[in-house]
């Protein structure tokens, strides 16, 4: 530590607690009697760290991904559905996944190569059809760019198992995390995914069960 400086106190503040839980999960949850300007509804520590396995396989396969501004993981499809849930407004957030960076539109539009490439990468879907889906322009050789409106205090999820099966895929369980509202366990997810020898990965199906919450609205793409 030589030469970085000793850490100090600068200021400190006390605030009443209105509300205290400790989950047998290990989340640390507690709203204050006044609730501070732009803060969640409840804060929250996680004081029973996940293992390490699940905590890459959240960081791999979960984060970056909305329960609450697309259908992906609050819907049940496969590939017999999986139009279901494809939506223009979900490729920013599966760009990032995919590439580490932040979606720069130009125009407002995405050229088709980069967009065909992860949607299909990521999904059981062709290109054909993403193109009926998502809104393809021909003349352009590109898709809108659909700003999310993100929403207020959203769950999210992380995973507590995983099995490896016999065709190469892996079956994720999920427990979605919401503790604006209390739950570390507001409702599960078991999640299909197909690993790549690239690194990259497909989501092959996703099924949904209630356990202490209602599961959020699903969008009406129609």
């Amino acid at each position: 530590m030589e030469g970085r400086g000793v850490p100090e106190i600068i200021s400190t503040a006390v605030s009443d607690i209105a509300e205290i839980k400790l989950t047998e999960k290990g989340y640390f949850i507690y709203a204050y009697t006044v609730q501070l300007y732009h803060s969640s509804l409840r804060q929250f520590w996680r004081a029973a760290p996940l293992s390490d396995r699940c905590r890459e396989l959240t960081e791999k396969y979960l984060d970056g991904l909305s329960y609450v501004n697309y259908n992906v993981l609050v819907t049940d499809w496969d590939s017999s559905n999986v139009e279901d849930i494809l939506m223009p407004c979900m490729f920013e957030d599966l760009y990032r996944m995919d590439t580490g960076e932040i979606l720069r539109p130009e125009n407002g539009e995405i050229p088709a190569e980069v967009y065909e490439r992860i949607m299909t990468t990521h999904f059981p879907v062709t290109k054909e059809r993403i193109r009926e889906i998502c809104g393809y322009r021909a003349d352009t050789d590109s898709y809108p760019y659909e700003i999310i409106f993100s929403s207020p205090y959203p769950p999210f999820g992380e995973v507590v198992g995983d099995k490896e099966n016999p065709d190469g895929t892996l079956t994720l369980f999920v427990d979605e995390v919401w503790p604006d509202y209390n739950s570390d366990c507001a409702f599960t997810n078991i999640i299909t995914v197909q690993p790549f020898d690239d690194g990259t990965f497909r989501y092959l199906s996703n099924s949904i069960e209630k356990k202490e919450l209602e599961i959020p609205g699903v969008y009406d793409m129609k």
